[in-house]
């Protein structure tokens, strides 16, 4: 079905394609390939060597989307009844949080959290005018505990209408985007001199984006990987420097399902033997065997307001520009990991069954157990 996020994802796997991109926050090579513009007195980080800021660089982090006052609706932060002007109705964006993956699951991207918020730390020390940085980088401190990192994202719905950006799929994007009544009046307001376009949000093996209408039920919990761009601005004589992370797409990995712990699961009788799913340490084996050694990979363009995140916005570039189809290969390469970890298993799982066979009230020896992530 389309859109439909995959059953099986590897972190391991995943993690690896990330790390070869400089790109990738919590790569070896990001802060050598980014660097400030400050023009105008305020910052853009930009690709080190690039023309004034004709080349943003397009980050990328995987974190978790929390419930932290999500903005999800088509009217975005736009509320009228408490600011009902057309500055605010025009500043009306998308907004969530994400924070460190869960240290269980996906421990790879929960250390991967930790270098990439020391370095977006860094790169905001560099650039304030003031030591109060807020609004991007968040940080809660609790007493004899190291601080808790999370990141405000916003993705802006609209556009001034210039020559350049006023092609036939912008327009037709714009009139088609509805919002609830009590909106309407100033939405159609600004369609006149702005395009106005959906938050960008994939899953990793369709070309289809999720609308908004689902956004709250797909992201909400959902392991993610974020590409955005960096800015700082700072007005006035004001004490503190305003941080963003604007949005370029969104891309579900995951999203884990609370396990049923009702009376529903207790099982009288052992159950029949069911193969086991492949452990992190054969995740492990097959990311390290299946992705290719570490080289440098562009980053990708990205274009607003383009349903396909700007998949022909500059044919020079040799990288797609979306995070999903980064990905060349994955599902083919998925297949021949799960192929191949089936093979390992076969002996060992036939070996298993023989012993149930013999004696059902057996239970399997010790010897055969599955090796846990600490043993692999």
């Amino acid at each position: 079905m389309s859109g439909e996020i995959p059953k099986v994802f590897s972190s391991p796997f995943r993690r690896a394609q990330l790390l070869l991109l400089p790109q990738y926050v919590a790569s070896a090579e990001f802060m050598d390939l980014a660097t400030w513009d400050k023009a105008n007195g305020n910052g853009l980080l930009t690709v080190r060597g690039s023309t004034g800021r004709s080349q943003p660089v397009n980050c990328i982090i995987v974190g978790i989307v929390t419930s932290d006052r999500p903005h999800f609706a088509r009217n975005g932060t736009y509320n009228p009844r408490f600011d009902s002007s057309d500055k605010a109705a025009k500043g009306a964006k998308y907004q969530f949080t994400i924070s460190r993956p869960n240290e269980e699951t996906d421990p790879e991207f929960a250390e991967d959290w930790d270098i990439a918020s020391k370095k977006i730390k860094s790169l905001q020390t560099q650039v304030a005018k003031t030591n109060e940085h807020r609004y991007f980088l968040l940080v809660e401190t609790l007493k004899d505990n190291p601080p808790m990192y999370s990141m405000r994202m916003g993705y802006r719905i609209w556009e001034p209408k210039t020559a350049k950006n006023s092609t036939h799929e912008r327009n037709r994007m714009t009139q088609a985007y509805r919002v609830d009544t009590e909106y309407s009046d100033m939405f159609e307001k600004l369609k006149l001199s702005n395009h106005c376009s959906v938050m960008p949000v994939f899953v990793p093996e369709s070309d289809e984006a999720i609308q908004p209408e689902q956004f709250e039920d797909r992201l909400i919990g959902a392991l993610v990987e974020v590409t955005f761009n960096m800015c700082q601005f700072h007005y006035g004589n004001a004490e503190f420097d305003t941080f963003t992370g604007k949005v370029q797409s969104v891309v579900v990995l995951k999203k884990d399902i609370p396990e049923d712990t009702g009376f529903n699961n207790i099982v009288v009788r052992k159950p029949s033997h069911i193969p086991q799913t492949p452990t992190r340490g054969e995740h492990v084996n097959a990311a390290k065997a299946f992705v290719p050694s570490l080289q440098r990979i562009p980053q990708p363009i990205f274009v607003q307001g383009s349903s396909n995140m700007g998949h022909k916005a500059n044919k020079t570039e040799t990288r797609p520009s979306r995070s999903g189809e980064m990905m060349d290969g994955l599902s083919s390469s998925a297949s021949t990991m799960s192929s191949g970890i089936e093979n390992v298993l076969e002996g060992e799982d036939q070996e298993f069954e023989r012993e149930v066979d013999m004696d059902d009230s057996m239970q399997p020896s010790p010897s055969k157990k599955r090796k846990t992530r600490d043993d692999a």
